[in-house]
């Protein structure tokens, strides 16, 4: 096999068996790999070996079409924290993120492959060059499984399937560096609500009009606060020239605080 093949490496020992199993059967391979995650060793293994950061999806992509590479693989995984920490996306990143949304692995590095299948770059299994590493078909201990055990085997095969195509939300705390000596922090003084009542118009024996609040307990809160009037006690003194002794109605019944 003759031809350049593209290898998006990850973390992990996996770059580096496929880098292998591919030179040993002809091909030249053209790698990617992710600062702080892949083995500097896989440089051993491949024709080029270019350097990149989390998100440079366009990058990937003018390296491989440079290159000449109408297939890759992607081999070996990308640390979660490093995602948060060190994610440089590029617009063209940017703009499958927009589309498949983020959080969602699966659907992400299918929206990877269908960009790359854009520009004539077909994503293949993992396994193009490793058929060697594969379990052959058929038992693989002394006996086959009895019907029992057969019907076990695939209870847990029906519930790994359901598992890995099963939308999983991830939960990542992301700690935040504590700002600078010199940074000035501004606080805004937000007022307590007021107590909720429902209004009511009164009037005063001077023949004004005023609000008061009835709660649903039968207090009455007045002012501008929605002060209690079972809080101020029996003597109340309210603002006011209306406020000499005068009497207050509500429908032409006195009222008494």
């Amino acid at each position: 096999m003759s031809e350049n093949i593209g290898l998006i490496a990850g973390k992990g020992q996996f770059p580096l068996l496929f880098a292998q199993a591919a030179r040993q059967q002809g091909a030249a391979v053209i790698a990617v790999a992710h600062r702080g995650e892949t083995d500097p060793a896989l440089a051993s293994l491949v024709a080029e070996l270019h350097w990149i950061h989390v998100g440079q999806l366009g990058k990937i992509i003018r390296i491989f079409k440079a290159a000449g590479v109408r297939q890759a693989v992607m081999a070996g995984g990308i640390s979660r924290g490093r995602l948060f920490r060190e994610f440089r996306p590029d617009w063209r990143a940017l703009s499958v993120i927009r589309r498949a949304g983020a959080g969602q692995d699966d659907r992400l590095l299918r929206a990877v492959a269908d960009e790359m299948a854009t520009e004539g770059i077909t994503i293949a299994p993992s396994t193009l060059f490793l058929s060697d590493l594969l379990a052959a078909p058929g038992p693989l201990s002394r006996r086959a499984p009895n019907p029992v055990e057969l019907a076990d085997i695939n209870l847990g095969v029906q519930a790994g399937i359901s598992l890995m195509f099963r939308e999983r939300t991830i939960e990542t705390i992301v700690e935040l560096p504590a700002p600078p000596p010199d940074t000035v922090v501004v606080t805004q003084q937000v007022e307590p609500p007021l107590p909720e009542g429902t209004p009511t118009q009164i009037c005063l024996a001077t023949g004004e009009n005023v609000t008061v609040y009835v709660t649903p307990q039968g207090d009455t809160l007045v002012g501008e606060r929605r002060v209690s009037v079972a809080q101020l006690g029996p003597g109340v003194a309210f603002a006011g020239d209306y406020a000499a002794g005068a009497g207050w109605y509500v429908a032409d019944e006195p009222i008494e605080f």
